[in-house]
């Protein structure tokens, strides 16, 4: 076990820093752009924290791309150079867990960065949309093994099922990312609100009035699901 996860470490390196230097780039980008749209638009009267946002998404998309596409070749690779699938599959939980973990971090940094730059630079500005999850440690780790979960998840799909699994990922990460993620972040309904709308204020009604303790334990009965899914299609699936 300990050889096959130095071996990981040694052939992987690159694919822990990837999203990292993705969401620092991305970062970059929205605190420039940020500032400069301030600096020359004299109708701006507030500023938010634009830069940690697009970390964010950067490292969530890049983390989902490069594990998903990624665990199949490696997969059957380590099978055909002797691994053993438990071992190969525990390896790469841990390689995609501790990416989450140092992309996240970049986005603590980035967030800290802005909330203490624009104020000094910007003072006569009023602070607007200030997510203060992005500086909670707690967001992090829950954050990092939902996302773990659900590489490790659409990963296996792809890799049980090929190309048609790939295709079923992708529609189901689009309609939930594309379609109903932005939906639930509205605070009414309208009256004349479609099908996803209506769908995507129950997800979030549903969520939002749920306890603490009980949220807690619907996502880790999902995080479970989805591993006992990646972990029961790695152990049955063909090596050709």
């Amino acid at each position: 076990m300990k050889d096959q996860l130095i071996r990981e470490w040694k052939l992987n390196k690159l694919y822990l820093f990837l999203p990292s230097m993705f969401a620092i780039c991305a970062g970059l980008f929205g605190i420039v752009l940020h500032a400069l749209i301030l600096h020359f638009d004299a109708s701006a009267d507030s500023w938010f924290t634009l830069g940690s946002l697009l970390a964010l998404a950067t490292s969530l998309w890049s983390t989902l791309m490069f594990g998903c596409l990624g665990y199949p070749v490696e997969f059957r690779l380590a099978l055909c150079f002797g691994a053993k699938r438990s071992e190969f599959m525990l390896g790469y939980a841990l390689r995609v867990i501790a990416a989450c973990l140092l992309a996240f971090f970049v986005v603590h940094g980035l967030y800290w960065f802005e909330m203490h730059f624009y104020p000094v630079w910007f003072a006569a500005l009023r602070p607007e949309r200030i997510f203060p999850f992005l500086s909670s440690w707690s967001f992090t780790g829950a954050a990092a093994l939902i996302l773990t979960a659900a590489v490790l998840f659409f990963g296996s799909i792809y890799a049980y099922f090929g190309p048609k699994g790939w295709w079923i990922s992708f529609l189901m990460l689009w309609v939930f990312c594309g379609l109903i993620l932005p939906r639930m972040f509205r605070s009414e309904l309208e009256p004349d609100a479609g099908t996803l709308d209506r769908t995507a204020f129950s997800i979030r009604m549903f969520f939002t009035q749920l306890d603490t303790k009980l949220l807690f334990a619907s996502l880790a009965a999902v995080v479970i699901g989805m591993t006992a899914t990646f972990w029961t299609l790695g152990k049955h699936q063909s090596v050709r």
